[in-house]
């Protein structure tokens, strides 16, 4: 009897586990990114930066910007900060609530030791208006740039004079290392970190000083948004949405897959596949008072990237 209901007591701990791990690669599932307005900044400089998402709507979201962790500025849609660059490191982070009570955090570390650091993803498709930055995801790659403020008798030396080591999760890149190398090749391994760590260490040529620099990198998720193909195109369609017209576009953006396009689009209309599948976007007919939209995206060939929306259309 005991042995039963313990039995049964650890499958309802096990089921209420997973659903929470489900929730919570949910709520991870979207990209939150803070932007520097330049990457070749000094101590002194006054910069912007911004929030970025595409999956997110930031402009209802309650914003909180800290430094070290003192608060700056709050409220709802505060997605702007402009900030006099400090002489010693710091840690500039950014927590967002939705309007659904979903938190999201990111950070933006400041170096101003010697070095900055900076990276783009160099495969990473976005819409044309998507203003945002290209993030990283698994099986994407990226490039890191390093950007030395070393001077020598009050001239800045030249990166040709000075030697870049690059480490890749803490094992030195020998390939990528050298004098002037000032930047570093990076690709998402298909496995389940969600980060990488790159770190830079540089010397100049007949000097003793030595500058070290890391980052982490976020590997995110791919992600899709609806869209609707008249009116205001740039903006996301979520939860319930009412339309006017009897007929009308609705189309698939995705976000950060590969550039190859080499993906296809799976679309579900109330349980059934619509005409129109595999393809960005289609037409769809007034059928009753409401229809329940979804859409898939899947990669050809890199077996994690995809990505899934919906939403429910009324009439």
């Amino acid at each position: 009897m005991f042995k039963s209901i313990l039995k049964s007591v650890t499958k309802l701990f096990i089921f209420f586990i997973l659903i929470n791990l489900l929730s919570l690669s949910k709520i991870n599932a979207q990209s939150v990114e803070i932007i520097e307005s330049t990457s070749n900044f000094i101590p002194g400089d006054e910069v912007d930066f911004s929030l970025s998402s595409p999956g997110i709507d930031l402009d209802k979201s309650d914003i909180s910007w800290n430094i070290d962790n003192k608060n700056i500025i709050s409220g709802f849609g505060e997605k702007n900060i402009k900030i006099i660059i400090p002489k010693e490191e710091t840690i500039l982070n950014a927590l967002i609530t939705t309007v659904k009570g979903e938190k999201y955090n990111a950070s933006f570390r400041l170096y101003t030791k010697g070095v900055i650091l900076y990276f783009e993803a160099t495969d990473s498709y976005v819409p044309s208006w998507y203003a945002g930055k290209k993030m990283l995801v698994k099986g994407g790659t990226a490039r890191v740039y390093a950007f030395p403020n070393i001077t020598n008798k009050g001239e800045k030396i030249k990166d040709s004079d000075i030697n870049f080591t690059w480490e890749i999760n803490g094992e030195v890149n020998k390939k990528s290392s050298g004098y002037g190398k000032n930047y570093l090749d990076i690709t998402a391994l298909e496995i389940s970190a969600d980060n990488v760590e790159v770190g830079v260490i540089i010397k100049p040529r007949l000097s003793d000083e030595v500058v070290k620099q890391v980052m982490d990198i976020n590997i995110v998720k791919t992600e899709v948004l609806l869209y609707p193909k008249s009116g205001n195109t740039k903006r996301a369609l979520f939860g319930t949405n009412k339309f006017s017209t009897n007929d009308f576009m609705i189309s698939a953006e995705p976000y950060f897959f590969s550039l190859d396009k080499k993906y296809n689009f799976y679309w579900d209309v109330g349980g059934r596949v619509e005409k129109g599948n595999n393809e960005k976007g289609f037409k769809l007919s007034k059928a009753g008072t409401f229809a329940n939209i979804k859409v898939k995206v899947e990669h050809i060939k890199k077996i994690f990237q995809e990505a899934q929306s919906e939403l429910t259309a009324t009439f």
